[in-house]
């Protein structure tokens, strides 16, 4: 531990008792809408923990970082994430203006043991990862797609692959066009379509329509989410689900009605929220996917920039470690069962 990290100190603090906590945070580079109140809320509300900060300050208590997360139980495990996979939440971690996140370790270690957080895991790309053995971390990544957005339309276009817009162009010749939503109704066939496109991979998705309303009803009031619907007359061929801040957009899920593709529809789709959001000044899309795969190869026509964002992990007991990756193990295993009883149920294929 060095002198400077010695003399800083946390404490875990429920996030309610911070005053206009996104203005608190606005001026943070590290700052995105998954930090923010709202998206803190969908979280608490959706997997039943309690939004929590750890605030690190010097002795002094001159703040040096802010670290937002959920705590959530499994059994008697009390965990703190910020966040953990299978949150639909790519990036958050500590929020500071230092250039590396390690200083603030001991004293967020300290904090934790502490409030009896027995397993905590983070994502920063500040940390460096060849000093991961030392400090006890491991880490596994997790890949997005960023574009770059721009006011100015025709330099967007010329930015993406030729194949893209042709496809974009086929799109609109056999008649498909996009809108924004103008209430939660797309979300039901949205989610159809994305159970279908689980189902040809034999298993099922890890979220239920449910978080998907829920999403809605917390950060489309606050002009935080949008749903884009393409369409070929009345008939939904693909929808998205989009948040965003004041600085980036993240596609959340979205989808098309295999039926409809080789009309185009996704293409058209992700074009069409480039437009929308490069018009409102954010600086990037994000398409989460991993690099390679089937989705991965489809979503660089758009000449994205792939990030590779590391998830940190430490246990306050190697046999939380275990348990972990049994946890994990367990999932994948009920996901299939889920498929399995779902193809003998009446009515399904």
């Amino acid at each position: 531990m060095t002198r400077a990290s010695s003399d800083l100190q946390g404490e875990l603090i429920p996030l309610e008792q911070f005053q206009d906590w996104d203005r608190h945070i606005a001026a943070y580079p590290q700052k995105r809408i998954f930090h923010e109140s709202a998206w803190l809320k969908f979280l608490a509300l959706d997997h039943r923990g309690e939004a929590k900060v750890l605030r690190v300050t010097t002795r002094s208590g001159e703040e040096r970082a802010l670290w937002p997360g959920l705590v959530v139980r499994k059994g008697p495990v009390r965990i703190f994430g910020s966040p953990l996979r299978g949150w639909g939440t790519p990036v958050m971690g500590p929020l500071f203006h230092d250039a590396d996140a390690s200083a603030l370790l001991p004293s967020a270690e300290a904090a934790f043991a502490r409030a009896r957080i027995h397993h905590w895991e983070f994502v920063s790309d500040a940390l460096p990862r060849q000093g991961s053995e030392i400090s006890g971390y491991r880490y596994e990544t997790s890949d997005t797609h960023r574009i770059a957005l721009h006011t100015d339309e025709s330099k967007m276009w010329a930015s993406v692959q030729q194949r893209c817009r042709t496809a974009v162009r086929k799109a609109a010749k056999n008649g498909l066009s996009c809108h924004l939503a103008q209430d939660a109704k797309f979300l039901e066939p949205m989610f159809g379509f994305v159970q279908a496109i689980f189902a040809r991979k034999k298993t099922t998705v890890s979220y239920d329509l449910g978080r998907l309303q829920r999403l809605w009803e917390i950060m489309h009031p606050l002009g935080k989410a949008i749903g884009l619907e393409v369409r070929l007359g009345d008939q939904l061929a693909a929808a998205g689900l989009f948040i965003f801040d004041d600085r980036q957009a993240f596609a959340w899920s979205e989808a098309s009605n295999a039926a409809f593709n080789p009309l185009g529809p996704n293409n058209l789709l992700y074009w069409e929220a480039m437009r929308h959001f490069g018009v409102r000044g954010n600086s990037y899309l994000h398409l989460p996917g991993a690099a390679g795969s089937p989705i991965g190869k489809f979503k660089a026509s758009f000449n994205p920039e792939v990030l590779s964002y590391p998830f940190w992990i430490r246990d306050s007991h190697r046999l939380l470690r275990w348990g972990r990756r049994a946890y994990q193990e367990l999932y994948l295993l009920q996901a299939k069962l889920r498929y399995l009883r779902s193809r003998r149920e009446p009515g399904k294929s």
